[in-house]
C-alpha cells in the first residue's frame, strides 16, 4: 500500500499557533510555593495542555515523531515549569517559520533532520577544534590549519550520524570543468562542501567560489540540497550573516545553506 504523502507545514498555521502562545502568556496565574515560600507565576494548566496538543500534534503529522524539529518540541513543552515551556516552545515555532520561509522544507524529511544535524555539528565545530589542541602529559596535539584539517575532522564527525557518507566524487561538468564534492549524503539527497578561509580567500573570493559550487551542483543526480560549510577562525568574513543570507535558499533546482562559523 504506497504511503499517503505529509501534508505541508502552512505559515498561516504556524502564525496562529505562534498568537495562541503568545495569548498563554498574558494570562498567567500565580501561585505560593510551600517549599521556597515564595510566590510564582505559571500559564493555565488546560490552556497550556490545550496548545501543547495542537503543536505537537501538528508538527507530528507534518514532519515525524524523528525529526529534531518534533523532539525539540516535545522536550520543550515536557518541561515542568509551563512558562518555560511556553517561551520555549515559540521559539522553536519561529525557528519553524522562518525555515518554511527559507525553504528548507521544500526538501524531505529525511533531508530535513540530516540538514539540522549538519547545522549543529558546523555550529560546534570551531570548540571541538580548539579542543583537539588540549593534551594530557604534553602529548602531540591536533591542529586544524587548513581545508584538508577541516574535511578529516568533519568526516570523522559524520560518522557519529551517518552510516552512508562518500567523499571525494566527482561532479559533473561545468564550463568545461569538473571538480570534486567533499562529502555525499545519498540517502538525503545532500551534498556538503567544506571550506577555510586563507589570506587568499576571503570574502569576495569566497562568494565567487560559491556560487559557482551552486551552479555546477545543478544537475548532479543525489544532490537536492547543497550544504556549504565554511569554516573562518581567523574572522577573515565580516558581516557573515549577509553572506549566508544572500547565498542562502533555493537556487533553480536545488536549496542552498551556507554556514560561516565561529561567529566573530
Amino acid at each position: 500500500m504506497p504511503n499517503t504523502p505529509k501534508p505541508s507545514l502552512n505559515l498561516d498555521d504556524l502564525s496562529r499557533m505562534i498568537d495562541k502562545g503568545k495569548d498563554l502568556l498574558t494570562i498567567t496565574e500565580e501561585h505560593n510555593s510551600m517549599f521556597r515560600g515564595e510566590t510564582y507565576k505559571t500559564v493555565e494548566y488546560s490552556a497550556y495542555q490545550a496548545w501543547r496538543s495542537q503543536i505537537l500534534d501538528y508538527i507530528r503529522t507534518r514532519l515525524t515523531i524523528d525529526s529534531h524539529y518534533y523532539k525539540g518540541l516535545s522536550s520543550a513543552l515536557d518541561r515542568n515549569s509551563y512558562l518555560t515551556s511556553v517561551e520555549t516552545g515559540l521559539s522553536i515555532l519561529n525557528t519553524i517559520t522562518q525555515d518554511v520561509k527559507a525553504g528548507v522544507f521544500t526538501a524531505s524529511s529525511e533531508a530535513i533532520d540530516a540538514l539540522m544535524i549538519l547545522k549543529q555539528l558546523t555550529d560546534r565545530f570551531h570548540k571541538v577544534a580548539l579542543q583537539l589542541r588540549v593534551r594530557r602529559e604534553d602529548r602531540p596535539t591536533i591542529d586544524v590549519t587548513d581545508e584538508y584539517d577541516v574535511q578529516d575532522l568533519l568526516h570523522s564527525l559524520l560518522h557519529l550520524y551517518f552510516d552512508d557518507i562518500r567523499p571525494e566524487e566527482v561532479t559533473p561538468s561545468y564550463g568545461g570543468t569538473s571538480s570534486r564534492m567533499d562529502f555525499a549524503l545519498p540517502e538525503h539527497n545532500v551534498v556538503v562542501e567544506v571550506k577555510k578561509t586563507r589570506s587568499n580567500l576571503r570574502k569576495r573570493q569566497l562568494i565567487d567560489e560559491l556560487i559557482i559550487d551552486t551552479a555546477r551542483y545543478q544537475n548532479h543526480p543525489n544532490c537536492k540540497h547543497l550544504f556549504c560549510f565554511v569554516y573562518d577562525p581567523n574572522g577573515y568574513i565580516d558581516n557573515h550573516t549577509g553572506v549566508e543570507r544572500d547565498l542562502s535558499g533555493q537556487k533553480d533546482k536545488i536549496h542552498v545553506t551556507v554556514v560561516i562559523r565561529p561567529v566573530h
